[in-house]
């Protein structure tokens, strides 16, 4: 029982957990396109993030964590990207992690930081908490941009009544991806230029959560069906005549085994 990370590359499932891990604690989030995998495990120490690398795990653990580290996404170039925890305000900052220098991310205005992605270019996504709401960002070059999408509202009781948006997935040809939250639960968003909202066909009432994004435009995510269970999606989006964009699902390429619905935090 538990959490178990998961790679998928078209024909075989590899399991992923971290050695020395407490067993069913390990999640895997993000994947670049050299294979390696960011995510999180935890032990008797707490929590901490960690890179898989041709069977190879390493740790990574921002200095400044006293209750935490989380990563959530992985460049190209192996730089990755999360949060980490302390005691200090509300005590959850964003950071990366490029070549062991740490940087702290700290949305201005916002009491609480988290990094999701981050492009070959440098662009970093994630969300913030501004003391009413969650708001999407992207950081380009230390300048950030906000991101609400419009429909985002109070989600209901099991989302924790929050407002939020996410972005957490964006390309370096700038288009964005990622969740909110509304009255019936969470949606799928793609913004280029503007919202499009993304749920998937056959997903119960709201339970859409876009997890990624790609340079071809695929988009990664996780829904629940009518037996209740989470199950990992790959769109591809079609060509098809305008106004419209059709898209083709598969299997999703990495992912937790055990997922449940809440926010990435703990």
């Amino acid at each position: 029982m538990g959490d178990h990370g998961f790679v998928y590359n078209g024909s075989t499932y590899t399991s992923l957990n971290v050695p020395g891990a407490t067993a069913g604690t390990t999640d895997a989030y993000s994947i670049n396109d050299s294979g390696q995998v960011a995510g999180i495990y935890k032990d008797a120490n707490g929590t901490h993030g960690f890179v898989y690398n041709g069977g190879s795990y390493t740790t990574i653990n921002d200095p400044n964590a006293t209750n935490g580290t989380y990563l959530l996404g992985i460049g190209n170039n192996g730089e990755v990207v999360g949060y980490y925890r302390d005691g200090i305000g509300y005590g959850y900052h964003g950071f990366t992690e490029i070549g062991g220098v740490y940087t702290a991310l700290e949305a201005p205005g916002a009491q609480t930081t988290y990094g999701t992605t981050i492009t070959a270019n440098g662009k970093i996504a994630g969300w913030y908490y501004d003391g009413t709401k969650d708001v999407g960002f992207v950081n380009s070059g230390g300048t950030y941009t906000s991101y609400v999408e419009p429909n985002a509202t109070n989600g209901p009781a099991s989302l924790n009544n929050v407002n939020a948006t996410t972005v957490s997935g964006i390309n370096s040809s700038g288009e964005l991806a990622g969740y909110y939250y509304d009255a019936a639960g969470s949606h799928g968003f793609i913004y280029n230029g503007g919202y499009t909202t993304f749920d998937v066909a056959g997903a119960i009432a709201a339970t859409t959560y876009i997890t990624g994004l790609n340079q071809s435009s695929q988009l990664t995510g996780i829904y629940s069906d009518t037996a209740g269970h989470y199950i990992g999606f790959i769109a591809t989006p079609a060509a098809v005549p305008l106004p419209g964009t059709a898209w083709l699902f598969g299997t999703v390429l990495v992912g937790v085994t055990g997922f449940s619905r809440r926010k990435l935090i703990a």
